[in-house]
C-alpha cells in the first residue's frame, strides 16, 4: 500500500474531530445520571443522549479517522482537503442543536437535522471525489462508497422523523425509525468498521493483510442485509426482517472469525492498550449477537436491552477507544517529530500516550460495562448509578489523555 506523507491532513484539523469526540463522550456519560435503570427509550431526554453519543462521539471520531484513512486506502491525496476544516464545525453545531431541540423545543428538530445533513453531505461529497479518482478498485474502496450512500439515506430518514416530530410532516415517525437505525449502524458504521479493519489490523496489530476476497463476503452480506431491512421497514414483511438480520449477523460473525484467525496466526502479539480494548470490543459484539438471537426467540425486552447496551458501550465504545490510543499519538508523532528522526531525541509512540492513565481508564470502563449489564439484568438502581460513575471516570480519563497528547513539545 503506497502511503505518502503529503496525504495526511494537518493535526489541527484531524485532531479537532478526536478532541470534540472525546468531550462529547464525557458529556454523554454525565447525562446518564438523568436516567434510572428502567429507561424509557421513547423519552426525548433519552433520545437526546443517544444522539449525543452517536453524532457527537461515534460519528465525530469516525469522520476524523476516515479523514486520515481515505487517502491511505485510495492511495492518493484528498481531492477536497479544505472541506474537512468545516465538517466538524457544522457537525458540532448540528449535534448541539438536535440535543437542545429534543430536550427543550421539538420545533427546532428540523433545523438541527438539516444542519447535520449538511455536514454529512459535505463529508460524502469530499469522500466521493477522493474514492472516485482512486486507481485502486478494491472491495474496501467500494465499501466506503456504499457506506456513504447508507449514511445519507439514514440521515434523510432522520430528517423526515424530525419534521414529523415537529408537526411539519403528517406521518408517524416510527415508519422511518428502523430504516434510520439500520442504515446508520449497519450500513455506515459496521460496513466501515469491517472494511477499514482490513487496513488497520495489519497496521496496528502486525497481523497479516486481509485479502479482498476474504472481505467480499462481509461486504455483500452486510449490504444485502441492510438493504432488505430498509425495504422491510416500509413494507412490514416479517420474513424480510428474518432474512435481513440473518445476513447482517452472518456478516459480523465472519468478520469476528477473520479477526480470531489473524490473532492466532500472528507470530508475536503485542498485548498493548489497543489490543486489550479490541479484545473486549469483539467479545462484547459476540455476546451482543447472542442476546439478540435469544431475544428473537423469547421476545424478552431484557435480552434486547442487553444486546443494545453491549453493542453500543461494549463493541463500539471500546473499538473507538482502541483506535484513539493508536491514531492520535501516531498523527502527533508523524506531524511534529518524524522529520527530526536521526537529528534530535524524539519520543517514541508509546511515550506520547500516557499508558498508565490509559490502563486505569480501561479498568474503569470494563468495570462500568460489567455493572451496567448486571444492573440492567437485575434492575438494580444502585448498581446502575455505580456503573455510570465508573463510565464517567473512564470518559474523564480519555479526555485528559487526549489533551495530554495534544500538548506536544515541538521543535519549531
Amino acid at each position: 500500500m503506497n502511503v505518502n506523507p503529503s496525504y495526511s491532513l494537518p493535526f489541527k484539523v484531524s485532531g479537532s474531530y478526536f478532541v470534540l469526540g472525546s468531550l462529547f463522550y464525557l458529556f454523554f456519560t454525565m447525562s446518564l445520571y438523568n436516567f434510572s435503570v428502567d429507561i424509557d427509550v421513547s423519552d426525548f431526554t433519552f433520545i437526546a443522549s443517544v444522539h449525543l453519543f452517536m453524532l457527537g462521539f461515534v460519528m465525530m471520531v469516525i469522520f476524523g479517522a476516515m479523514s486520515q484513512l481515505i487517502p491511505v486506502i485510495s492511495e492518493q491525496n484528498h481531492i477536497k482537503p479544505h472541506l474537512y476544516s468545516y465538517i466538524y464545525k457544522i457537525q458540532l453545531l448540528g449535534s448541539l442543536t438536535l440535543v437542545f431541540a429534543f430536550l427543550f423545543d421539538q420545533r427546532l428538530l428540523p433545523l438541527g437535522a438539516l444542519i447535520v445533513l449538511s455536514a454529512m453531505l459535505i463529508f460524502s461529497y469530499a469522500t466521493y471525489f477522493s474514492v472516485k479518482s482512486s486507481k485502486r478498485d478494491s472491495m474496501v474502496v467500494k465499501s466506503i462508497g456504499f457506506s456513504n450512500l447508507f449514511l445519507l439515506f439514514g440521515i434523510l430518514s432522520g430528517v423526515a422523523m424530525a419534521f414529523s416530530y415537529a408537526g411539519l410532516l403528517d406521518i408517524s415517525p416510527k415508519i422511518f425509525l428502523k430504516a434510520h437505525i439500520v442504515s446508520i449502524v449497519g450500513g455506515y458504521v459496521m460496513l466501515n468498521v469491517m472494511g477499514v479493519s482490513t487496513v488497520l489490523l495489519p497496521m496496528f496489530g502486525r497481523f497479516r493483510r486481509v485479502s479482498d476476497n476474504a472481505f467480499t463476503k462481509n461486504f455483500y452480506l452486510m449490504t444485502f442485509g441492510v438493504t432488505l431491512a430498509i425495504v422491510s421497514s416500509f413494507l412490514d414483511f416479517k420474513i424480510l426482517d428474518f432474512i435481513s438480520f440473518s445476513f447482517m449477523i452472518l456478516s459480523v460473525l465472519i468478520f469476528l472469525l477473520m479477526i480470531f484467525k489473524d490473532v492466532i496466526s500472528s507470530k508475536k502479539i503485542n498485548y498493548d492498550i489497543w489490543f486489550k480494548n479490541l479484545i473486549i470490543s469483539c467479545s462484547s459484539l459476540l455476546i451482543s449477537i447472542g442476546f439478540f438471537i435469544t431475544y428473537s426467540f423469547y421476545k424478552s425486552e431484557v435480552f434486547l436491552n442487553l444486546a443494545m447496551l453491549l453493542f453500543l458501550f461494549g463493541f463500539i465504545t471500546f473499538l473507538i477507544k482502541a483506535h484513539l490510543y493508536k491514531i492520535v499519538p501516531f498523527l502527533v508523532f508523524f506531524e511534529f517529530y518524524s522529520e527530526y528522526i536521526g537529528e534530535r531525541d524524539v519520543p517514541m509512540l508509546h511515550e506520547i500516550l500516557d499508558e498508565r492513565l490509559a490502563m486505569i481508564e480501561l479498568f474503569y470502563s470494563v468495570l462500568g460495562l460489567i455493572l451496567l449489564v448486571v444492573s440492567t439484568t437485575m434492575l438494580d438502581e444502585k448498581l446502575f448509578l455505580a456503573s455510570v460513575s465508573f463510565m464517567l471516570a473512564s470518559s474523564s480519563a480519555i479526555v485528559i489523555n487526549i489533551f495530554k497528547i495534544k500538548k506536544v513539545k515541538t521543535y519549531e
